[in-house]
């Protein structure tokens, strides 16, 4: 199973519960560098409704050669875990701020570095890595332009 998603593509959910345990610091560095440069390559739209501006395990597709692209046909109903309460109370159907795609890959970076820890564990990700993920959840207008800088700064990523 393991080879068939490493030559087809896998989200990172399938990703890391074929294999059971967290992604790595080097995965999940490049995870992020990865996704945060396919949007600002693909400019994400504004127009996009409001499920879309969700990014969610489900979403992230790690495809081979360290590509990943963004399935924005996810089911709505899971986005409310990876969603703010800014989001969660977004009523007209469009949204302008990428703060909250921000925000909700961050959460899906943190599932995937907590995924099967026992309770109360710490996680085993460097200070740095941490820092930008918390910056990421905390609605503080960080950017993906912001979140790509720190990766491209990265001599491992």
């Amino acid at each position: 199973m393991k080879a068939m998603l490493q030559c087809i593509g896998a989200t990172i959910q399938e990703v890391v519960e074929v294999n059971g345990c967290a992604l790595s610091e080097p995965e999940l560095w490049s995870t992020l560098r990865s996704v945060s440069k396919w949007l600002l390559r693909n400019n994400v739209s504004a127009e996009l409704k409001r499920k879309n501006f969700i990014i969610t395990p489900q979403k992230v597709i790690l495809l081979p050669f360290g590509q990943v692209a963004i399935n924005y046909d996810g089911n709505e109903d899971s986005n409310n875990v990876f969603s703010s309460n800014q989001l969660l109370n977004f009523a007209n159907g469009k949204l302008h701020d990428n703060s909250l795609m921000v925000y909700s890959l961050g959460l899906t970076l943190l599932w995937c570095a907590e995924y099967n820890l026992p309770g109360n564990s710490p996680l085993s990700i460097s200070n740095e890595l941490l820092e930008l993920v918390s910056s990421m959840c905390s609605l503080e207008e960080t950017s993906f332009e912001q979140v790509h800088a720190v990766c491209c700064q990265r001599e491992d990523v």
